[in-house]
Order: structure tokens, then sequence, then C-alpha cells
């Protein structure tokens, strides 16, 4: 039996790919890399700059103290709202009372801010909460059983500001029992 060799089809390669060997014009008129000196300036530049973001961040989430007569009026009711999970569905109902001036709820809230004047800190995140007490341009969010309060009123710049504050486990449940 005679076996035919198929024909082989041979590319012609340069001899190599190396820069060194296959020279090639510069096209640009700038390097390829940095030298070593000029990414650790470029470092520094970049790591000073974040150590600045950071003390800046620092100093604002600082702890602040409230006016309370910038956040509240103390001669107006407040609105409180309560999110009362169904056991029967996902849903929630919302049940909505008057703080009347005066009254105990009224009285003791008072009483909750001007104990509660220190120690405020800045928080930018969004909060879903089980009540909240409203005045005004003032919001107070909490959550039974909860160990913080979160705050938002404008202040008297117009500025919104939202602050959050730990506060006693079940300090503040006076308001939804």
């Amino acid at each position: 039996m005679l076996v035919l060799a198929k024909p082989m089809l041979v590319a012609r390669l340069l001899a190599s790919d190396l820069p060194s060997e296959n020279h090639r014009p510069q096209t640009r008129n700038f390097p390829y890399t940095s030298t070593l000196c000029v990414m650790r300036q470029k470092m520094r530049k970049y790591l000073n700059l974040s150590s600045i973001i950071i003390i800046l961040m620092t100093f604002l989430s600082c702890q602040n103290k409230i006016d309370l007569n910038e956040v509240i009026n103390q001669d107006s009711p407040f609105i409180l709202t309560q999110r009362i999970q169904k056991v029967e569905s996902e849903y929630s109902d919302f049940k909505i009372d008057t703080l009347k001036i005066n009254s105990e709820k009224w009285k003791d809230f008072i009483t909750f801010m001007t104990n509660n004047k220190d120690n405020w800190k800045s928080t930018p995140a969004s909060y879903n909460s089980d009540f909240n007490i409203t005045q005004n341009e003032f919001r107070l969010l909490g959550w039974k059983d909860g160990k913080s309060v979160v705050m938002s009123y404008k202040d008297k710049n117009g500025k919104i500001r939202q602050l959050t504050k730990e506060i006693n486990n079940g300090e503040i449940d006076f308001l939804t029992n």
C-alpha cells in the first residue's frame, strides 16, 4: 500500500518579534512607561489627597450639640406616625396620632429632646423606621426597642441636616405604648 503525503503550507515568519531585533520607528513623543521616581511622586500626591479627605470626613462627622429652639417649636403639636406590620401579609399599616400640646406624650417627648441635646453625629444614610415624629421641617425617626434615633431638620440657614444619636435601649418607647 502506497501512502501519499499531503502538501504542507509553510508560513514565512520573521526570526523574532522582539523589539530589539525588529526595529520600528517611534511614532509617539512620550515614553511608554514612567520612571519609578515619577510614579512615586504621583502616588504621594494621591495619598496626600486621600489623607485630606479622611481628615475632612472625620471633622464633618464630629459630634454636634443641637439648639432645641432651632430644631422644634415647643408651642406646636407633633404628628406621630407608627408603622404597624400586618401578621397575615407583607404589608404595613400606618397609625397616625397627634401629640397635643401639654399631653403626656408631648411632655415626655420635650423632656427626651431636652435631655438629648449632645452627642449627635452627622449621617448621610437613609433609614426606614418603625415610627417618626414630625413638625414642619423637623423629623425624628425611631425603632421599637431601638438603641438609636435619627433626626433631620432645616437649620436657620435653610440647610437640611440629618443627625443620629445612640440612646438607651427603649428610651423612646413611651411614644409607641
